[in-house]
């Protein structure tokens, strides 16, 4: 029955980390996609200087998710290790990344 109930636990688990994934990582990857796009080109200072500052919070927002949906995803595997049952599909990976970004993030 324990192990019924961490299975339980860790799918949910996975369902939360596939939401971040679907939900939070691709919007904040949308912010910043527009703004590259932007890339200081408005020709107005004050709307450069806006479009950066939203770039610079959606990709530390993107950052955060990406984090948590990793410490999701080592929760998953420490609860398929522990039951002993096959994977525990979460429905998301981490791969891809926002332009101009080193790391992989939800996408």
């Amino acid at each position: 029955m324990a192990a019924e109930a961490r299975r339980d636990q860790a799918e949910r688990q996975a369902r939360m980390a596939a939401s971040l994934h679907d939900s939070v990582g691709q919007r904040l990857t949308a912010i910043v996609t527009l703004c590259e796009g932007l890339g200081g080109g408005t020709g107005d200072e004050r709307v450069d200087a806006a479009v950066a500052a939203i770039n610079a919070e959606a990709r530390a927002g993107l950052a955060q998710t990406r984090e948590t949906v990793r410490e999701l995803a080592g929760l998953v595997a420490d609860a398929e290790e522990r039951t002993g049952g096959g994977p525990i599909e979460a429905g998301w990976s981490l791969r891809g990344q926002a332009p101009g970004d080193g790391g992989g993030s939800p996408g």
